[in-house]
């Protein structure tokens, strides 16, 4: 008896579109089908495509090439059908079979079985002299060589495919490899070079009418100034981003774009915001089976409720999320829902949990090769140690984490460790060693045009200059943070920079009225945003504060906010806040 299955495809173009079709099956094995792409845009839409199908009549659904589905029956079946190829001299049918291993193992976070096939196939395409296809080859390995964290032989790559794609007049390869290069210098935080980039990108694909690409890089653009913190203006690519996405059908396009909307919402501090972007998200990467893309929109969800101190939801997303990505053997992604449920475990002070999950996801990175994400676990594994007290245990991984991100370019990620270098040394009382690191990572945050890591590393000098009694000092490089935070909306990183400003002016200054003003300003931004941890933070300094001179009605009341707002998310140091009221309970 036959059965209808529905089957998710990857086009064999350069954008491998992805779209759906329904056959019937009348058996388990290898199927030969062929099918038109529907993308309105896709150069192969008038051309006849075949796929070998592994079908598998005991799933209702199933998938091909690694979107959806099982990574290893994909896998097995692929493999038979490329010694088949190979068997009767079908070169084309063995690069088709070769670049389809390919995708289900880099979907898997297989990077050096990707590899292999990737330079199995480079190799045939040069036999057969299709150079078109030694491009777009070139450029897939180069991919896989930024994922590992080697930039530099990523981009010796890209640069052979570009060499290759200008020299036959392949201008939507070439609008394609320009993006890819863009995003390796956005990635070593030059930003303007990565700029210049899409720039030259988006110019072939609107001169060619590749309203795909276009859509792809005015979404990139926007990360660009996303990550500079010109959040509006990154707003306004995403929006243009999003409307062409949506008019030629893209979808999984259009959800990537939702995604980013999110995160521009996110890093302005409007969290229901980013909250409704992924729920869209969310609702299309089910609709068309992408289960990597509904794996990592679960993980954004997931770290909005953790921002907003709904540490309970949040792990209830990140266990969704991270039961997706192991079924799929979405390796990379793994790691980062691990580190996400490790942060919820650390908000919490459960920091030997915390260092558990964060030590799984170390060892994931370091199996398949991705060292950006490596450093970036290390410089968090310190954290830990140095929450729990154990600075020269911090000391040492952040060393690692340092050495990593020098190594492979990350300047954003340089920065934030030499931040993290210095806290440790300040609670170490070594002041001027503090100083010295964030001399270096405000360097890198100024040149880089890292505007949300410029702002946090000045409120950081602050505190050493406090720490030192050099309160005036102190006080411009907190006005000089402000500002910046200020001008980009990063609402969030003004709760402890007023905070902060608030304490001067109470404890060096003896002026109450601007203490109460700047403590005022920073506990109504961290209610409306939302921001758990500066409500208690806030919150029981001030109102005890209040409840000590005299005002113990509104103290109470600041108090019983951040009281509730602890227990909900679960932090310690609940007993002190609990007694405090009740002392005052007692006296009102």
């Amino acid at each position: 008896m036959s059965k209808t299955q529905t089957i998710t495809l990857q086009c064999h173009c350069e954008k491998n579109h992805i779209f759906q079709k329904d056959f019937q099956v009348k058996g388990l094995g290898m199927s030969t089908v062929q099918v038109q792409c529907p993308h309105p845009q896709c150069p192969f839409k008038d051309k006849w495509l075949t796929y070998d199908i592994p079908w598998e009549l005991a799933k209702d659904e199933m998938t091909y090439k690694g979107v959806k589905g099982e990574y290893d029956l994909v896998m097995d079946n692929l493999f038979h059908n490329f010694k088949n190829k190979q068997k009767k001299g079908d070169h084309k049918g063995e690069i088709t079979a070769l670049n389809n291993l390919y995708a289900t193992a880099h979907a898997k976070g297989d990077l050096d079985t990707a590899l292999d096939y990737l330079q199995q196939s480079l190799k045939i395409q040069r036999e057969i002299g299709d150079r078109q296809g030694e491009g777009t080859l070139l450029n897939n390995i180069s991919q896989i060589y930024s994922t590992k964290g080697d930039y530099d032989t990523a981009l010796d790559y890209l640069q052979q495919s570009l060499k290759i794609q200008r020299e036959i007049g392949d201008r939507q390869g070439e609008g394609t490899t320009l993006n890819n290069i863009s995003q390796i210098h956005s990635t070593k935080g030059a930003y303007d070079t990565a700029l210049d980039y899409l720039q030259q990108s988006l110019k072939i694909q609107q001169e060619i009418g590749d309203q795909q690409g276009e859509g792809a890089t005015l979404n990139n653009i926007s990360q660009i100034h996303s990550a500079k913190g010109n959040y509006d203006t990154a707003l306004d690519y995403l929006q243009q981003s999003l409307k062409i996405r949506q008019e030629i059908g893209d979808r999984q396009g259009e959800g990537a774009a939702l995604n980013n909307l999110a995160t521009t919402a996110y890093a302005k501090s409007a969290y229901d915001t980013a909250l409704d972007y992924l729920q869209q998200s969310l609702k299309i990467t089910k609709e068309i089976g992408d289960r990597q893309g509904e794996g990592a929109t679960l993980n954004n969800i997931g770290q909005t409720h953790s921002t907003k101190g709904e540490y309970d939801i949040a792990l209830d997303y990140f266990q969704q999320s991270l039961k997706i990505r192991q079924e799929i053997g979405d390796f990379k992604g793994e790691g980062a829902t691990l580190n996400n449920i490790s942060q919820i475990h650390s908000a919490k002070g459960d920091y030997d949990m915390a260092l558990e999950y964060l030590k799984q996801s170390l060892k994931i990175n370091q199996k398949i090769g991705d060292r950006h994400s490596e450093g970036t676990m290390l410089n968090n594994i310190s954290q830990i140690h140095s929450a729990k007290g154990d600075y020269d245990m911090a000391l040492d991984y952040l060393k690692q984490s340092l050495t990593i991100r020098q190594e492979i370019g990350d300047r954003q990620g340089e920065g934030a460790t030499l931040n993290n270098l210095a806290t440790t040394a300040h609670a170490k009382g070594e002041y001027d060693t503090a100083l010295g690191y964030l001399q270096r990572s405000l360097k890198i945050q100024q040149e880089i045009g890292d505007l949300q890591g410029e702002g946090t590393t000045l409120n950081n000098i602050s505190q050493i200059h406090i720490a030192k009694g050099e309160y005036d000092t102190a006080l411009g490089y907190l006005q000089r943070s402000l500002k910046i935070q200020q001008e980009i909306g990063d609402r969030k990183s003004m709760c402890p920079t007023l905070h902060n400003m608030a304490f001067i002016y109470l404890n060096q200054k003896n002026d109450v009225e601007k203490f109460v003003e700047h403590e005022q300003a920073a506990l109504q931004i961290a209610v409306e945003i939302g921001n758990a941890h500066g409500i208690f933070e806030i919150g029981r300094a001030f109102g005890q504060f209040l409840c000590e001179n005299g005002a113990v009605a509104p103290g109470l009341q600041i108090l019983a906010l951040a009281l509730q707002t602890g227990q909900r998310a679960g932090f310690s140091g609940m007993e002190i806040v609990a007694a405090t009221i009740q002392k005052f309970s007692q006296k009102a």
